[in-house]
């Protein structure tokens, strides 16, 4: 079997890579494939990050290619029926799959419009949450993906809702419903710092995210409130989404003159792991930076609290 993993990966997105650790697994261990295909929006910077952590799936490296970004070319071959790849099965999402929150295309409702003979025939997975039903026509897009799909892996407590709202009691044996798709790597990495008595050399820190969705004056001002909590402790900035967050760096340091930056994208998961651990406390707004913070028990305060955020960090109790 033939796998196409399409989602939103290779954006330098520690989230989007936690995540894709657990979608691999899971294929794995569902589909047994021979090979899977990847698409990425930097098909050489997720082959580099993910050949660092081999020991997390040493069978399934082997059996992967990474593909770049289609263009619109690849776009209208798929449409047509005439795509260069022939895949027997396609895994849809990673973190939000349908998500009406975002922008065409990265809501899902290009799904049925490209990949409308796979959806038709069946051959897919949905792996990831499902957002509001806010907008005209979201909630016949979920119900007909979920009925068609014949895999669907959701990892929060509200989308479980939304499958048993919008699923007939007979096709509800197919929902799965995960936690968080981190949660392997971080339940993991918990297990060997408490059996190896792991210690950190930092001295005392606190880490700190932010975002494009935050107000950056009300982002500083919450975040000095937060470090006087933590007097003597280092402030460390944590760009999640090193794309996206790294911008604020320079700008936060100007009001925050001790901040040093934790380059995440050179560093394995482990050691990432262990720098949320031995935290003193976080401040930020990407889920996958307060998701580890709450699992490890660090105090935390959330800088944009968006409904994924809140369903999220609320299904950790």
């Amino acid at each position: 079997m033939h796998v196409l993993i399409k989602g939103y990966y290779g954006f330098k997105n520690l989230g989007d890579e936690l995540i894709l650790f657990a979608v691999l697994q899971r294929i794995e261990e569902t589909l047994h494939p021979k090979k899977i295909s990847l698409i990425s929006g930097d098909p050489q910077w997720l082959e580099h990050r993910l050949s660092m952590h081999k020991a997390f799936f040493p069978p399934i490296f082997k059996k992967l290619t990474f593909l770049p970004k289609p263009s619109f070319t690849d776009h209208l071959r798929t449409f047509l029926g005439k795509e260069r790849g022939t895949y027997d099965f396609i895994v849809f999402g990673g973190g939000q799959v349908l998500d009406e929150e975002r922008k065409f295309p990265y809501n899902g409702r290009n799904l049925p419009l490209l990949y409308w003979r796979t959806i038709h025939k069946g051959t897919f997975a949905l792996i990831g949450g499902i957002g509001t039903q806010n907008k005209d026509g979201t909630a016949a897009l979920q119900k007909m993906l979920l009925e068609r799909a014949k895999i669907v892996i959701l990892r929060d407590s509200f989308s479980e809702g939304l499958s048993e709202k919008l699923l007939p009691e007979a096709e509800r044996h197919k929902v799965q419903t995960v936690g968080d798709l981190s949660l392997p790597i971080l339940e993991e990495s918990k297990k060997l710092f408490e059996k190896e008595k792991t210690k950190t050399t930092r001295d005392p820190y606190v880490l700190i995210n932010s975002s494009p969705l935050c107000s950056f004056d009300q982002a500083v001002k919450k975040i000095k409130n937060f470090l006087r909590k933590f007097p003597h402790a280092q402030p460390l900035y944590f760009p999640a989404h090193w794309g996206e967050d790294l911008q604020y760096f320079e700008k936060l340091q100007e009001h925050l003159p001790p901040l040093e930056l934790f380059d995440w994208t050179k560093a394995g998961v482990a050691t990432t792991m262990k720098l949320f651990y031995f935290a003193q406390g976080g401040i930020g707004a990407r889920l996958h930076f307060l998701y580890p913070l709450k699992f490890f028990g660090v105090p935390y305060e959330v800088l944009y609290n968006s409904h994924k955020n809140q369903i999220n960090l609320a299904d950790i109790d």
